[in-house]
C-alpha cells in the first residue's frame, strides 16, 4: 500500500522482502539501494539496522571491520539476483554526543554519496529504496529529512517505507 505526502511516495509493506521480490523478478535488471542512518558508534543500532542485520549478517560483519568517518558512508552488497543486486548503504551521520544526534551537514554529504553511487552505472537502473530514516535514535525532524531527500534525490526513483 502506498500514500503521498508532500511529493514523497511512502510504502507500508516491508522494506526488506519487498526489495527482494523486486530485484529477484527478472523482467528488468535493476540495482536497489537500501540506505539508512548510522551512528559512527557501532554499538548503537536502530530497529532497523537491527532487522537488516539478522536478514544479512554481512551488515554485521562489515559494520564491525571497518573504520567509519561523519559524512561518508559504507556500502555493503547483500544479495544479487541474476544482475540484479541489493546494496546496503550505512550512512554515518551520527554521533551521541549531543542533545540532537543527526548532523545534517553530514547527513547532505552522505546522502549526496548515495546519489552520486546511483548515477555511476548509466547502463543499469538504480533504485533508492529507504525506511523512514533519521529521525528515532538519531533525533532527527522528518520534515528536514523529508526536504533534504527531495533536494539530494531529486530525479531518482525513491521509495520510503513506514514499516520495515
Amino acid at each position: 500500500m502506498k500514500t503521498k505526502s508532500r511529493s514523497l511516495v511512502y510504502y507500508t509493506t516491508d522494506l526488506l522482502n519487498c526489495t527482494e521480490d523486486i530485484a529477484s523478478a527478472g523482467h528488468a535488471e535493476v540495482d536497489i539501494v537500501i540506505p539508512t542512518v548510522v551512528n559512527i558508534d557501532n554499538k548503537i543500532h536502530t530497529n532497523f539496522l537491527k532487522t537488516a542485520a539478522e536478514k544479512y549478517p554481512v551488515i554485521e560483519q562489515h559494520l564491525s571491520l571497518e573504520k567509519h568517518t561523519l559524512g561518508k558512508n559504507s556500502y555493503v552488497n547483500v544479495a544479487r539476483f541474476g544482475n540484479s543486486k541489493i546494496h546496503f548503504c550505512q550512512m554515518f551521520c551520527d554521533k551521541n554526543t549531543r542533545h540532537r544526534n543527526i548532523n545534517y551537514i553530514h547527513l547532505v554529504n552522505c546522502m549526496v554519496g548515495v546519489r552520486n553511487f546511483c548515477l555511476q552505472n548509466k547502463e543499469k537502473r538504480t533504485e533508492i529504496h529507504a525506511p523512514k530514516f533519521g529521525t528515532s535514535c538519531s533525533g532527527g525532524r522528518w520534515s528536514t529529512i523529508a526536504d533534504l531527500i527531495q533536494d539530494c534525490w531529486q530525479g531518482l526513483p525513491v521509495y520510503i517505507y513506514r514499516d520495515i
